[in-house]
């Protein structure tokens, strides 16, 4: 008997094989017919041929002839519908060696193996894609604009460090763009939790009547499209961390029900009765000062001291000025493998002007103008030419109004009748 499997090429080739004397045989010797198996491959069925010589395209192959085979064996192992090789055994003899019942036993065997082969295959997968990740974490974390030489953002290493061992909730506190985002995955993959899921919800980004599903999933038919039962954000990341942005657009009303979850850890899906134990870390991010928004009754102020046993400031690009030739040298490379530009760097006037720009967008500002003036750049250095007008000007990109030459836009569409997805 001889177990096949498929190499990236999708050649045949033997892994394991045992002779009739139930000894190992060396890998480098098993013969098999090849014709069979691939017969049994593109059938994606099991084949018995109980005599080969009555089975004429078998018949005729040279291996059956030098190897003498007279009955043969080949199943097929797939697992969801991915083929990962073929269990394969002939016999010299003509007396009744394999019989149906022989067929059915290796099948059985061959759904253990096809699993056991979709598990591993799928383990390995999980493996390397978490080991790219971190990869790109470690690169991502190590480069110049993270640590920064500014001392105000020195001075948040430190906190950062010493609250991702600690299954403590951290409140990120800072303008839109100075990367809130990041230290929160940062925290993440230098916590005991770091194998596990890092999920984001964006509580800005959902409209309120849907943002209660996407925390806390729903039951099939808990509301009009609701066909079938969604897990929300709180299941998925369980063991993991859960990462809500702008947590200051929250509703009162679903301010207290993320209360019960974190003060529990336990909750109900969207039309459920069932109670749901989770065991997820939360950090929370916000550019709104959450103390005044207590004092209008926008925030519950049980919620804030609940998700702000720590709270870290992250300072405004304008604030970490020595930082931000460092950012754009950094995006200006990234830039250029993504345009596949040949650009070395910014004349001196060119960063001087930026690095004297106050960047109310904060970093994911100056990382859309360093990949604009990337994209537009005829040469290989980057001129006081190249920058866009509101950097040369020193004003700040002006609001889109609701009010333009064109007209009016259209009031915000209602979401109160939305159906959620159902994927």
């Amino acid at each position: 008997a001889i177990m096949i499997t498929l190499d990236d090429n999708e050649e045949l080739v033997p892994i394991a094989a045992r002779s009739e004397a139930r000894k190992s045989t060396p890998l480098s010797e098993p013969k098999f017919s090849t014709t069979a198996v691939k017969k049994a491959v593109e059938a994606r069925e099991s084949l018995l041929v109980e005599s080969i010589p009555e089975d004429e395209e078998l018949a005729a192959q040279q291996s059956i002839l030098e190897l003498k085979i007279l009955m043969v064996i080949a199943v097929p192992l797939i697992c969801h519908n991915e083929l990962f090789g073929v269990l394969y055994a002939d016999a010299e003899v003509r007396r009744a060696v394999f019989s149906q019942r022989t067929v059915r036993l290796l099948e059985t065997l061959g759904e253990f193996a096809a699993m056991a082969l979709y598990n591993a295959k799928l383990y390995g997968d999980l493996r390397a894609e978490r080991d790219a990740l971190r990869a790109q974490t470690r690169e991502f974390l190590g480069a110049d604009f993270v640590g920064g030489k500014a001392k105000s953002i020195k001075e948040i290493f430190p906190k950062i460090s010493a609250v991702a061992s600690q299954d403590v909730t951290v409140l990120l506190l800072g303008e839109t763009g100075t990367g809130k985002d990041l230290m929160a995955r940062i925290i993440h993959s230098r916590s005991h939790r770091a194998d596990n899921p890092f999920i984001v919800l964006n509580c800005a980004a959902v409209p309120e009547s849907l943002l209660e599903a996407e925390l806390f999933g729903y039951e099939k038919g808990a509301f009009t499209g609701a066909t079938r039962k969604q897990p929300g954000k709180f299941e998925v990341a369980n063991g993991g961390t859960l990462f809500l942005d702008e947590i200051g657009d929250m509703s009162p009303a679903l301010q207290a029900k993320l209360l019960t979850a974190l003060e529990t850890g336990q909750f109900m899906r969207v039309g459920g009765t069932q109670t749901i134990n989770t065991n997820v870390r939360v950090i929370a991010a916000t550019n709104k000062d959450l103390e005044k928004e207590i004092e209008k009754g926008n925030f519950r102020e049980d919620l804030y001291y609940r998700i702000s046993t720590v709270r870290i400031r992250i300072p405004p690009l304008r604030q970490r000025r020595e930082d931000i030739p460092l950012l754009a040298q950094y995006f200006l490379e990234e830039a250029v493998k993504k345009f596949n530009k040949n650009i070395q760097g910014f004349t001196p006037d060119a960063l001087n002007v930026i690095k004297n720009y106050n960047w109310p967008g904060n970093v994911r500002q100056l990382k859309n103008a360093i990949e604009e003036m990337t994209l537009f750049a005829p040469g290989e250095i980057i001129t006081t030419d190249l920058l866009p007008d509101f950097i040369k000007t020193g004003e700040e990109p002006t609001p889109i109004s609701r009010e333009t030459e064109y007209g009016q836009f259209p009031e915000p569409v209602s979401y109160t009748h939305l159906t959620l997805p159902t994927n």
